[in-house]
């Protein structure tokens, strides 16, 4: 259950850093929320919007504007 519970908030937080930023105020207290002490969350969440950046830098760079 805390899975399906974490999936889920993972993807809203994702959906909303993609519209208006701001996905960490929804991923880091789930992530606490399950269990994670604080610093192991402000990481995941810190790698989480890396890559994210990396990927949309990658495909403005690919579209050739």
């Amino acid at each position: 259950m805390e899975i399906i519970v974490l999936s889920i908030g993972m993807f809203l937080a994702g959906f909303i850093d993609s519209i208006a930023e701001g996905g960490g105020l929804i991923s880091v207290p789930a992530l606490i929320m399950s269990g994670l002490p604080p610093h192991m969350a402000l990481g995941t969440n810190k790698i989480a919007a890396s890559f994210g950046t990396l990927t949309s830098s990658y495909k403005f760079f690919k579209s050739n504007n």
